[in-house]
Formats: C-alpha cells, structure tokens, sequence
C-alpha cells in the first residue's frame, strides 16, 4: 500500500484533501488504491471502515474501486466486518448499498445477488457481519443487516454461536423480541452445546429469559455438554443479595426443571447450597421441597454441598453456608437428610468436622434430637474421630473437638483407645504459642531497624565528622570520642543480647522442635555479622590498633556465645532443627 494513502485512511483530514489525493494516486496507478497492507493485508477500506472515515470511503469508491467491497484481509473479514464491529452505521449502511449496484466476479458457487453474498461472508471465525454487530452490542447495526438479509440469523459460527445466542447474551432484548415474533426457525445454540436462554440465565437477563421461556419453552429442559439446564445456571451464577426472579420465572414456567441433574447427578439445590445463596436455595425449596432429598452420583444430598464448599470460604462468606445449613435442616422433616452418607459413609457431620469450622458443627448439634453424632463412615471413623487431626490444630479445631465432646459424641472401633484427649493438651500449647509467634512477628521489625539504625548512627554520622584526607573521624584520638565509642557498643551489645533472649526464651519454652532452628540461625547470622561490623567500624573511625582488637575480641566473643547456644539448644534433645550445615560451618 502506498504510504500516502495509508497515512489518509488512517487520519482524519480534509475531504478536499483526500480527493486531491486520490486523484493523484489514481493517475499515477489505479492498481495503488487496491494494495493492502503487509502481512495483515488491509484495504484502504478496512482503514477507513475501522477509524470511522465515510468520506474518504466514498472518494475512493468513486475512484471505480468496487472490488474492494469484498476483498478480504488475512482474518477473511471483509470492510463491512470492521465497520460492524467498530459499530459505524453510516459506513456500514453504504458498503451494503453500494454492493446493490456493482458485479463483482464473486464465486458463482455462492448464488444469490451481490449484497446477500457480501453480508454472507465469513472470517477465519466463520462469523458474519452479524455476528460482529452482536457481539459488539450495536442494535442500529444488526437492524440494518438483517433488513437486506434475515437469512443471517441461521448462520452459525466456527464455535457454534448463533445470532440468537449472542443476542441473548448481550442483553439486546428488543433485537431477540423481534426474532422470536418473525423469525421462529432459526438456530438458538452456543458453544458446548449451551443454547441462548442459558446465556441469559448466566448473565441474569430477566426479560430475554422471559421471551424465551415463553416463545420456545422446550429450551428449560435443554442440557448443556454436562447436563445443565438455565436453572443449574442460574443457581450458580445468581448474585448474593439480588432478587431472585430469573429462578423464579423458569421455576413457574415448568416445575420439573427443579429435578434435573447434570451428569454428575446434581441437582440446581446443589448449586445453591454449594455457592452458599440462602435466597436460590428457599426459593427451590418453597417451590419443590423433596427436592433436598436429590443425591449425586457420590451420594452426596445438598447439605453435604453447602459443607464441603464452606471450607473454601472465609469470613464473611461463611455466614452465608451457615444460613443456608439452617434452611435446609429446617425442611428436614426426618433425620434422613441430616444423617445421610456418601458413597465414603461420610455424613455431613463427618464433613462439618473435616471442614475444622466450629459454627457449622454447633448449627448440625443444635438439632440433636434428630442428629446421630455416633455414625461410622466407610472406614469406621465416627467424627470425633475426625477431630484434631495434627499436633498444630487451630483454635476453631479445638473448638470442634469441644462442641462433640460436650454431647458425648463417641470414637469409633476403629480406634477406640486413640489418645484424643492427650492430643488436646499439645494442641492446646500449639496454638497458645502460634499467638505468641505472632506476636514477636510484629515486634521483630521494629527491634531490627532500632538496632541497624544505632549501628549506621555510630559509624557515619559521628560527633566532629571526618578528615577529607584519609576518611577517619577527626576525633579518633580524642579520649571522650573513645567512650563514646565504647558505649555505643555496649548499647549494640545489649540491644542484641536482648533481641536473642527475647527470641531464645520464646522458642524454648513454648516450641520445643524443627521450627525452631531457623529462627536461632537468622539471629545469630544477625550478631555474626554486627560484630564484624563493629570492628570494621572501628578501623573505619581510627581507633588505636588496642581499641580495635579490643573491637574484634568482643566480635569473637559475640559468635562463641552463639556456637555455644546451638550446642546447648542441640543436647537439650533439640537437634534435629534442620541446620546442622549451619553448626558444623561455624565451628570450622
């Protein structure tokens, strides 16, 4: 493509401008006003048609460049393609015109007049104009097509999206209300087998699932590629906190859509419960209240769903699985539901447990009249046996082992003598030292920046600054500097002593294992490094060559105090820290 005519497609000029210039290039070489771009191989109108410039379109039409109308880019979309996705309506409105009046050399195996066959083309995605414009949400645009040719609505792309589907899932309620009252034969589908009243429950589009539901009801019960109706979808993708009409509308309009399961057995309930929306879930189970009692293929009923998925969850959310929980116990007439197990035996007490979450423990035992806490799963597991599974439970799952011990929920035979209660009393002092770990957590940067912040003061923003000559304090010899010096070190020394005791003393006495040594390793790194440092700094400041051995003697004796604590630490039976590398490299 000539440069001067790319640079005119591309911008927004005069049209005097743009004639003159045309007229130039055309006298030069008619053959420029059809040369494309490299490798995307654009036209002058694909330019045009995407900035948006109808006048410079028509100075080049009137130029007889009429093939351009269905020359193709690399993509396969034509002009008309770029102009309907960037929603130009004027521009699109003229190339399909225009292509009334021209011949082109088109296939002949496409048939039809030449605006049929241009508006028929289709990209490398096989959509049509149309589908741009729709997908695009331009409604001027799709009206304008279709008005030449509403054969376009039959016309499915490379993923199976149908005009109707993206018409759908775009919201555009006016353009489907006119396809269901004109044109009622014509492909409703989307990808994975999804079909458009689907799109609109997904994205929550009340009245097109209202038209659709009415105009072409047998879509309620159409399945996806996994078995899912517009309820499944619906359920799923409804919004915490907004109404919950869609539900509500497919729910009237056939009530066996309520039964449905996908291919994994689960029903809209499980949806509901498992996304935790107490609003889908009454409203299901006001309108069908058997249906709690669907299973899916591990056996698992809607309470099960509402347990597993909690424990993903935090706070505030799990609020919602607990008033959701409520819901569904509070229509379980019998103990069946609370009571049932999965294909693993698994109750949804065993599940509650598991979760390690205390509030929807409380919430199953608060119907205990109608609770077996003493159910075996396929393992002969009862849930207390679930309790406090590791020597570093949590808070919440010491309050679980609480809440079943204070109903006199049992162990099973599988274990009956499995030593629960002394389990308690370690995690009990796990988890009182978690709180103090995370204690010294906020403490321990504030230490380290006092410290790092009394080391750099000393070493270079001394009292009386430093010679220009050689860089050393000019009160080096100075004997008040020399106390100076020697107290700041001091100062150091303790501040550090300090630091190690504070961390020494909290790991010793609370956490008597492997976790420990990393945290001995990065303190004495720490005074590994200061000390040498303080000696450094001595040089640094001019000191005697007395007072800086006497610096370096007081590093040495900063890292055997260190050597000597790992020693300790490891023949009091704390060995196995996983640093022995460490130990063995700083005593050689």
């Amino acid at each position: 493509m000539d440069p001067r005519l790319y640079k005119a497609a591309a911008t927004l000029g005069r049209v005097e401008e743009h004639a003159h210039l045309i007229k130039e290039i055309k006298k030069e070489n008619h053959n420029l006003l059809l040369g494309v771009t490299p490798t995307l191989e654009n036209t002058v109108f694909h330019l045009a048609a995407r900035f948006g410039h109808m006048d410079f379109i028509k100075e080049v039409y009137d130029e007889q460049c009429e093939s351009l109308l269905a020359m193709t880019n690399s993509k396969g979309d034509t002009a008309l393609h770029i102009a309907a996705r960037a929603g130009h309506h004027s521009i699109v409105k003229f190339l399909v015109e225009k292509s009334l009046s021209v011949s082109t050399s088109l296939d002949a195996e496409q048939g039809g007049n030449q605006t049929i066959n241009i508006l028929r083309i289709q990209n490398e995605g096989k959509n049509t104009v149309l589908h741009e414009a729709l997908r695009y949400r331009h409604e001027e645009v799709v009206v304008e097509l279709t008005e030449w040719d509403d054969e376009l609505w039959s016309i499915v792309n490379k993923v199976g999206e149908s005009p109707l589907y993206l018409a759908a899932k775009g919201g555009l309620t006016e353009i489907v209300r006119q396809v269901l009252q004109f044109y009622h034969s014509y492909p409703h589908g989307g990808p994975e087998d999804l079909t458009a009243l689907h799109a609109a429950a997904i994205w929550n589009k009340h009245d097109i699932v209202k038209l659709l539901a009415e105009k072409k009801s047998e879509l309620i019960k159409e399945k996806d590629l996994y078995g899912r109706t517009a309820l499944h979808y619906a359920a799923s993708y409804h919004k915490y906190g907004q109404k919950c009409d869609v539900v509500k509308l497919l729910l009237e309009i056939d009530s066996s859509v309520a039964y449905i399961q996908d291919n994994d057995g689960r029903s809209p309930l499980h949806f509901a419960a498992g996304k935790g929306d107490n609003g889908v879930t009454e409203e299901i189970i006001r309108c069908y209240p058997d249906a709690v009692d669907l299973v899916d293929k591990r056996g698992q009923n809607a309470i099960h769903y509402c347990i597993s998925e909690c424990h993903l969850k935090v706070r505030p959310y799990t609020d919602n699985y607990i008033n959701v929980l409520h819901c569904l116990m509070s229509k379980g007439w019998h103990g069946e539901l609370l009571n049932q197990q999965d294909n693993d035996g698994n109750t949804p007490l065993h599940l509650a447990v598991i979760s390690g979450i205390s509030d929807l423990v409380k919430c199953m035992l608060s119907n205990k009249e109608r609770l077996d806490t003493d159910t075996m799963n396929k393992y002969n597991l009862t849930p207390r046996d679930l309790t406090i599974h590791s020597k570093l439970a949590s808070k919440e799952e010491i309050a679980v082992y609480w809440d079943l011990y204070r109903v006199d929920a049992k162990f099973g035979i599988a274990e009956p003598l499995n030593g629960k209660e002394w389990d308690l009393v370690n995690a009990t002092k796990d988890s009182m030292f978690i709180n103090s770990l995370k204690e010294l957590r906020k403490n321990q940067m504030i230490v380290a920046t006092l410290i790092a912040t009394v080391t750099f003061a000393a070493a270079f923003q001394v009292p009386g600054g430093y010679k220009t000559d050689n860089g050393t304090s000019v009160l080096a010899d100075d004997s008040t500097f020399k106390r100076f010096l020697d107290a700041d070190a001091t100062a150091f020394r303790l501040s550090m002593s300090a630091l190690v005791l504070s961390f020494g003393f909290t790991l010793l006495r609370n956490w008597p294992s492997s976790k420990g040594g990393g945290a001995v390793v990065a303190l004495g790194g720490a005074q590994w490094c200061t000390a040498q440092g303080m000696g450094g700094a001595g040089k640094l400041l001019g000191a005697s060559r007395r007072d800086w051995r006497s610096l370096e003697r007081l590093g040495r004796r900063q890292r055997f105090g260190y050597c000597t604590g790992l020693q300790i630490w490891a023949r009091l039976g704390y060995g196995e820290l996983g640093f022995a590398g460490e130990l063995k490299s700083f005593y050689q």
